[in-house]
């Protein structure tokens, strides 16, 4: 996972040089991200996710919740310094994570296999 810390406003592009051990080198497609003035970056990855997930933001963390989809709390995180929360013990299924910044709540989809 490759993250961009310092995009520019607007359209930004993109493509990986992917290097391989026995064959020369090539290039992937290029993708186009659109940024907009918004200055909050917030990754969570993997996902879909088996034992933990990590948790990039560019504005303090202060809570990480896992929400069923009945909106009931299944697990709920302070914030830590690896930004990795581990996830065992949850069962498989699709879930909400919660995580609450400076900027407010945001609310994302999270599969854990």
């Amino acid at each position: 996972m490759y993250i961009d810390v310092s995009p520019i406003i607007g359209l930004n592009y993109y493509r990986l040089k992917m290097l391989h051990t026995n064959a020369p080198h090539n290039y992937s497609l290029v993708r186009t991200v659109q940024f907009n003035d918004d200055k909050h970056v917030l990754v969570v990855y993997p996902n879909p996710a088996k034992d933990f997930i990590k948790i990039y933001s560019s504005l303090p963390i202060t809570q990480v919740t896992i929400l069923n989809n009945l909106g009931q709390r299944i697990k709920k995180y302070l914030p830590n310094y690896t930004a990795t929360y581990p996830i065992t013990g949850v069962v498989a299924g699709m879930y909400t994570i919660q995580i609450t910044t400076l900027a407010g709540i945001t609310n994302q989809k999270l599969l854990i296999q």
